[in-house]
């Protein structure tokens, strides 16, 4: 018979590392509200990197929402992989993927410490640097002449991840996403998920970490990477920057501030001058400076 007390969970991290593979935390928090229950994501994130276990009651509202019993949580972890499948209509094939999915994350070698090594006032220092709203400018990979503009704002602070919103326009509509921040060993991981629960469809920044002695930032730059509905991650372009609006410009609405041009001395640093014909097609690795940022507005 199985323990009933939630320090005897064995393997509590990686079971709710699997519920969060196959469910969006996103809404598993929003069905926990909607029954009166108290759940955040931030609490969520730190039980999914071992930092604690939850209480019996935000473990029974955790697993309500995710249509299981806390004591489904006592079974070995591959029991209670086919339980929350079964219990959330997942077929035994799509199971099998997922599984397979979740024991390569499992082994990966790239492991984030951000958890153990980022205390709450590293987190505050961030964001009161960080907050405010961007527009992205980013060079579209597999079409060169295309530059994708993007609204980003970062909202607030619940460590160790900065909570944002982005904007993005899709032909003639504008697709709103939301994410969060989280600072790697030398860089800034930004992950935003689109809220429309139509499709899977959400977009992985690698952002360089701001070098400005200020202590506002007035860019960044990195690449993006994207995910297509089977998970791979792929370089989807091939630079981005994101330059800091103004507080004026803030209270604009994001179609207007969509539908800007890119500025010139932008897209030239962004494309390379790089016109797609044989011969001429690979861009340069360069990394932005302010002093390189400077001479491109001045157009040197």
């Amino acid at each position: 018979m199985p323990r009933y007390g939630i320090t005897d969970i064995e393997n509590f991290a990686e079971k709710i590392r699997f519920s969060l593979l196959l469910l969006s935390p996103r809404v598993l928090v929003e069905k926990v509200l909607d029954g009166g229950g108290q759940l955040t994501i931030t609490t969520i994130n730190a039980w999914r990197a071992g930092q604690n276990l939850p209480s019996y009651p935000k473990l029974r509202q955790f697993c309500r929402a995710a249509n299981i019993e806390p004591v489904d949580f006592h079974l070995d972890l591959e029991a209670f992989m086919r339980r929350i499948c079964d219990a959330n209509g997942i077929s035994e094939e799509e199971r099998r993927v997922y599984a397979s999915r979740f024991r390569s994350l499992q082994y990966a070698g790239l492991r984030f410490k951000v958890f153990d090594t980022f205390s709450p006032a590293d987190s505050a220092r961030l964001f009161e640097r960080l907050k405010g709203s961007y527009l992205a400018y980013n060079l579209v990979l597999n079409n060169l002449g295309s530059v994708h503009v993007s609204l980003i704002r970062f909202e607030s602070v619940e460590h160790p991840v900065v909570m944002a919103r982005c904007f993005s326009m899709q032909e003639d509509s504008c697709m709103e996403y939301e994410g969060q921040l989280f600072p790697t060993r030398n860089n800034l991981m930004l992950i935003l998920e689109a809220l429309d629960n139509r499709h899977e469809d959400f977009a992985t920044m690698l952002l360089c970490k701001p070098m400005e002695a200020s202590s506002g930032i007035s860019w960044l730059n990195g690449i993006v990477l994207a995910s297509a509905e089977d998970h791979i991650v792929y370089p989807a372009a091939a630079r981005i920057y994101m330059e800091r609006l103004s507080e004026e410009e803030e209270r604009l609405e994001p179609l207007e501030l969509l539908k800007r041009p890119v500025p010139g001395w932008c897209m030239e640093f962004l494309t390379n001058r790089v016109s797609g014909e044989e011969g001429d097609t690979v861009l340069e690795s360069r990394l932005l400076t302010r002093s390189s940022v400077a001479r491109a507005r001045a157009g040197r």
